[in-house]
């Protein structure tokens, strides 16, 4: 069984409501409470975003590429709900151009 988000708040040092409403989407936490939640589940942040799941490749060709470090700059500032929403346009317009 996993640890609960009470348990998970309580030994991070935040409210259980960040750590709710963060899995929501619905608020964005500072990255220093993300630091603080990685160290309680001995992962990383990147891991806990997400950030991980480029390949090589794929990073290397977002780090050459200015309007792609922007976007995914902006996108770490949206709600879960507009991320989506913001790939779903993406994929709209990529279908659009084949």
């Amino acid at each position: 069984m996993g640890m609960s988000q009470r348990e998970l708040a309580r030994q991070a040092g935040v409210s259980p409501s960040v750590i709710s409403s963060a899995e929501r989407g619905i608020n964005r936490m500072q990255i220093d409470t993300w630091q603080k939640v990685a160290q309680v589940l001995g992962t990383t942040v990147d891991r806990l975003t997400g950030a991980s799941m480029l390949h090589d490749d794929t990073a290397d060709y977002v780090l050459d590429d200015v309007a792609l470090q922007r976007l995914l700059r902006v996108s770490t500032e949206l709600s879960r709900a507009d991320r989506e929403f913001l790939a779903d346009v993406a994929e709209l317009m990529r279908d659009r151009s084949e």
